[in-house]
């Protein structure tokens, strides 16, 4: 069973893409404790050292943050299309059009 979750997941790309946490919150628009205490929970769940963190200079992927945030864009993309998708077939944009005559009209 997944113990994390894809808002966990959003957060750990978001701190690896924009070097900390500081620079992640204000671009999510996130408070900085929500985004730090994810990523602790994440690293919990995981057991693994996502980040090398350096004090007043960011954070670093480890290499095990590499190989996880590879498997996290995954993820996080596949949930994005089934949503999308979910939306589609609800808004009936999407599904299986059956159409049926009787043959006397169809000659």
């Amino acid at each position: 069973m997944v113990r994390f979750t894809l808002k966990q997941c959003t957060y750990f790309i978001a701190v690896a893409e924009h070097g900390g946490i500081a620079q992640a919150a204000r671009v999510m628009n996130i408070s900085q404790p929500a985004i730090a205490q994810a990523i602790d929970k994440l690293e919990d769940i995981t057991s693994l050292q996502l980040f090398d963190r350096q004090h007043a200079r960011g954070m670093d992927l480890t290499v095990q943050g590499r190989a996880f945030y590879i498997e996290a864009q995954k993820i996080v993309r596949t949930a994005l299309t089934v949503e999308r998708n979910v939306f589609d077939i609800s808004a009936n944009l999407k599904g299986t059009v059956r159409l049926g005559c009787f043959q006397s009209i169809a000659v």
